[in-house]
């Protein structure tokens, strides 16, 4: 159960400024308390627009795997059952959440439309600015795009192919990168699923490599400027730093390339109907980066994207609510064009 609170050490292995053993304990039992009174009623809308009181986040570099144990185990039993129970709790209403994305790995329509949407404007955006003739064909880079590959399995890459038609390019060669790599079957699977989508979209005599590298999005062995386009999906709520996998997408873009991204955010002060998601928000990030792979459910993603592309082109970058994918619920998609 003390596992969960290993979200407190720094990627140095250095406590935060709430290492000390008092902080500790208060943090802790503030969490679990959050949470319980958080699950209690997170059924309950709201219309209240004042916000004042949040907290303002600051982002810093968070590792759970390094960790104190020594002033770990200071922590008494009636505090590390109310950490376990919170954990627990948490664990289970995640569950339940992540249970109503329908069979398989089906995720809403409100979410999945726009996934398809932001690739193909990626692939369009970057056909029109190239400035090469047919010789080779259209690079692409998947950031975490999972064992089970599920953005080519969804068909979600099947509006972007029928870009290319008109394009100067004669194929496709698409590089996903993952932690945790893929198998050799999957990959075999979503290859032929992707050569499905290109026949299908009537395109003749376009090739299709597609392969799976397993390693850290942050360090992509690749020369500068290679990729024509970057995509990702649901990844960067959980990069340690978001910043230097950014400087990295710009990296491997060419002038001109085209990165499209469909991301869950923090919810905006003020936004009207979703106050109460906000507090949720805050209250159960520090547990969601223990249980999730270090997600973090209150990051502006957006505006870091932004902010590293602000002398880029913005095209079509939307704020949305996909209320069947609580707690991720509140999410942004764009295009930017690296200049």
């Amino acid at each position: 159960m003390l596992d969960v609170l290993r979200f407190w050490s720094d990627a140095d292995g250095q406590y935060l400024m709430c290492s000390k053993r008092r902080s500790i304990r208060k943090r802790a039992l503030s969490t679990a308390v959050a949470v319980l009174l958080t699950f209690s009623c997170c059924s309950i809308p709201t219309t209240t627009t004042t916000q004042a009181w949040l907290p303002t986040t600051k982002y810093v570099n968070i590792s759970y795997r390094k960790t104190n144990q020594k002033a770990m185990k200071n922590l008494s039993r009636r505090e590390t059952l109310l950490i376990g129970a919170g954990g627990l709790v948490y664990g289970k209403i995640l569950g339940n959440a992540i249970g109503k994305l329908a069979q398989g790995d089906v995720r809403p329509e409100e979410h999945e439309s726009r996934v398809k949407r932001t690739f193909a404007e990626a692939f369009e955006l970057a056909s029109n600015s190239s400035s090469e003739e047919s010789s080779r064909p259209i690079r692409v880079l998947e950031l975490g795009i999972g064992s089970e590959i599920r953005t080519i399995n969804r068909g979600l890459y099947d509006e972007a192919v029928t870009k290319i038609i008109s394009s100067g390019y004669n194929g496709i060669e698409l590089v996903g990168v993952d932690l945790d790599g893929a198998a050799a079957t999957d990959v075999s699977n979503a290859k032929s699923k992707l050569l499905s989508s290109v026949e299908y979209a009537g395109v003749d005599g376009i090739n299709v490599d597609f392969k799976v590298l397993q390693g850290d999005v942050e360090n992509i062995a690749f020369p500068n400027g290679y990729f024509d386009v970057v995509t990702c999906c649901l990844v960067l709520c959980s990069v340690e730093n978001q910043v230097s996998v950014l400087e990295e997408v710009k990296r491997l873009l060419r002038p001109k390339g085209t990165f499209g991204w469909v991301e869950h955010v923090a919810v905006q002060r003020g936004s009207e109907g979703h106050d109460f998601l906000a507090i949720q928000q805050i209250a159960l990030d520090p547990l969601q980066q223990a249980v999730a792979h270090n997600c973090h459910l209150h990051r502006e993603t957006d505006e870091v994207i932004l902010e590293e592309f602000k002398m880029s082109t913005k095209r079509d970058v939307e704020r949305f609510f996909v209320d069947g994918m609580w707690p991720v619920s509140c999410q942004a998609r764009g295009v930017v064009l690296n200049l």
